[in-house]
């Protein structure tokens, strides 16, 4: 009986103390620490989001209500929140990087996502597109990047309008026409064009089409049409090659 009452004793003994290192430890929380790679403008809406939580002790306070206010921010990848003794919760957090503009109030994402960025960002390029999704767009501005590139380059606005066609302005003010299908090969028939005939008349060039079977037309400034057999006849040394490829390809 007397070993019962001393170990009921001791329980509650080790409860109290138990609770007064928890009332120790339970310090109230002075600070939030936001790590990650955000402008100042992500900072402050991070920070009037957690205004809405009330932070009590460092323990009592129930972290998986914190970080979802701030992962819920369409720009935010992903957030975590750890606590740090005696008075400190640090959360960090990881963005999407926009990658282009989407339309005129808008960003994309590499991975397609849709970004409300509070701040303007400039020289990125424009994608616009009636009827692709936008993680549809964006794979096929990666594929025609990433071809582009190769020639040096760059692709400043592509659009896709109702009927399905693609358009690109390249940084030179280059514009192409691809049409609605076969963009891989109809970029690589241009490129090939580009690499071997219209590198240097770029200047002169107003726009590309590349939907013809077997080359691409050319308008030049002065509205002067050529057609897509005279041109790959004028590509000197390399006419076998381009014919050979080109005359692959159907429309």
């Amino acid at each position: 009986m007397l070993r019962s009452i001393a170990f009921a004793a001791l329980i509650v003994i080790s409860l109290a103390a138990l609770g007064g290192v928890i009332r120790v430890l339970d310090r109230p929380v002075e600070t939030v620490i936001i790590e990650g790679e955000l402008t100042r403008p992500e900072q402050r809406i991070v920070q009037v989001a957690l205004e809405s939580v009330e932070l009590n002790g460092l323990l009592s306070t129930n972290i998986s209500n914190l970080a979802p206010l701030v992962s819920d921010l369409d720009w935010v990848r992903s957030a975590t929140v750890k606590r740090s003794w005696p008075d400190r919760f640090i959360i960090n957090i990881e963005t999407h990087e926009p990658v282009a503009r989407w339309g005129n109030a808008a960003y994309v994402s590499m991975d397609g996502n849709i970004l409300s960025v509070p701040e303007q960002i400039d020289d990125l390029p424009m994608l616009n597109a009636q009827i692709s999704a936008p993680k549809q767009s964006m794979e096929t501005y990666r594929l025609l990047q990433r071809l582009a590139s190769q020639h040096g380059l760059r692709i400043q606005q592509l659009s896709e309008n109702s009927q399905g066609e693609w358009q690109l302005v390249f940084a030179n003010s280059v514009s192409l026409n691809l049409g609605s299908r076969q963009l891989r090969p109809r970029m690589q028939r241009f490129l090939l064009a580009y690499q071997h005939s219209l590198r240097t008349a770029r200047e002169r060039i107003d726009h590309v089409d590349a939907r013809y079977p077997s080359g691409v037309a050319i308008r030049f400034a002065d509205n002067n049409l050529r057609e897509p057999e005279l041109l790959i006849s004028q590509m000197s040394d390399q006419v076998s090659q381009v014919r050979a490829f080109t005359n692959s390809i159907t429309d």
